[in-house]
């Protein structure tokens, strides 16, 4: 898309946001600004969104009964989940915001506006705006006795926990979240795993996260929250010395995963293995292909990581320290203090042209008992999955 479409769309999308919050509060300037809102629809040529911002500024042209207030917020969903697919999640955030505090007669509704938007805060580092939107949640779920929505609030608050990087703290909050996830299975009891091998992965237990994302992989109902389930166990699998089965399903993600982002976390993982094997022409194509790809901030971070690896293995100096001052300026400007001490390390070796210590692929040693079980899974996926993989011709 051009850039003058995109700032003509972005244009119209913040006229028609003005004129729902100015409907909602019942203000006397939402004439004008339909009219500001009709004057920007005629710039948008892209016909599936002109049509829906027609439908919202339509929906805002009537009395904001509660019956109106409904047929409004289905329309601002939609243009929220439309936001949040092309990445642009704080707009998305404001819109499921003014969802929310619409007169609704459908309560599920508002909760599921308030979902969105503590959703879209929290992967934007809003913390505390998604930390208040996610207890608001809990309350609204608990008043109504919506048990699900309950549970993806206190699930919601446990990620935030995580963000902020209070390790102890989440794994605590999820013990009773998780024991009460298998009471209602399906994709809580996946994200409750997910979230727990996530927890296991920071706290370096590799078994357990395969333990547990095999675990979310058999109950969850959405391709989306099996194929994260699938990234675990392969991103585990590489660090217990099992490239095959990690190799396989990097490539099913990469080319066949149902989200984006997916796609994009597997190439890059399949770039690392190829990179693991010193096989640098594989691991070149594969870089070029997540490069192709319009990757968010995180994925694009963790590929400009990946290149200066590969470079930094092949003794290609002077293009690992260009990488890594990618790296190192991106990581200040989101006030990654970690990440960017560890990339102003990784310069000083590259800069006396030694390969930096993390590089370097050291599995981690597994105990008898976990190497059963991480057997034992690698076998139920080979024979259950061995058409999806094609791992019987790898």
């Amino acid at each position: 898309m051009a850039r003058g479409q995109a700032w003509d769309d972005l244009a119209a999308g913040l006229s028609i946001l003005a004129l729902a919050d100015a409907r909602i509060a019942r203000r006397d300037s939402a004439p004008s600004l339909a009219a500001e809102a009709a004057r920007s629809l005629v710039r948008v040529p892209n016909l599936p969104l002109y049509q829906l911002f027609a439908r919202v500024i339509e929906g805002c042209d009537v009395e904001l009964t509660r019956a109106g207030a409904d047929s409004i917020a289905c329309r601002l969903m939609a243009y929220g989940i439309t936001l949040r697919e092309s990445r642009a999640t704080l707009a998305a955030a404001a819109v499921f915001s003014i969802v929310a505090r619409l007169p609704l007669d459908d309560a599920s509704m508002r909760m599921d506006a308030t979902l969105a938007c503590a959703f879209a805060l929290r992967v934007s580092k809003r913390l505390d705006a998604a930390q208040a939107e996610y207890e608001a949640l809990l309350q609204m779920a608990s008043t109504a006795g919506a048990l699900s929505m309950q549970l993806e609030a206190e699930l919601g608050l446990v990620k935030v926990l995580v963000d902020r990087g209070n390790i102890p703290a989440a794994e605590v909050a999820l013990d009773p979240v998780l024991r009460r996830a298998r009471s209602v299975g399906g994709n809580l009891l996946s994200k409750a795993l997910t979230d727990a091998a996530y927890i296991a992965g920071v706290r370096d237990r590799p078994a357990r996260v395969i333990e547990h994302s095999f675990e979310s992989l058999k109950v969850a109902s959405s391709q989306i929250e099996r194929d994260r389930a699938l990234l675990n166990i392969s991103v585990a699998m590489r660090e217990v010395e099992r490239p095959r089965i990690s190799r396989v399903i990097a490539e099913y993600l990469a080319t066949r995963a149902a989200d984006d982002e997916m796609r994009d976390a597997g190439a890059i993982l399949r770039c690392h293995l190829a990179i693991d094997a010193h096989d640098f022409v594989a691991a070149s194509e594969w870089l070029a292909q997540a490069a192709s790809r319009r990757l968010t901030h995180g994925r694009a971070f963790d590929l400009h990581r990946a290149a200066a690896r590969m470079f930094a293995l092949r003794g290609m100096w002077r293009e690992a320290g260009v990488t890594l001052r990618l790296i190192l300026a991106d990581a200040e400007a989101r006030q990654m203090a970690e990440a960017a001490a560890r990339a102003e390390q990784d310069l000083a070796d590259i800069a006396q042209c030694v390969v930096p210590t993390l590089y370097r692929f050291r599995p981690t040693p597994l105990e008898a008992d976990a190497g059963r079980a991480v057997d034992f899974v690698e076998r139920e996926l080979r024979h259950s999955c061995a058409h999806a993989f094609a791992l019987a011709a790898s």
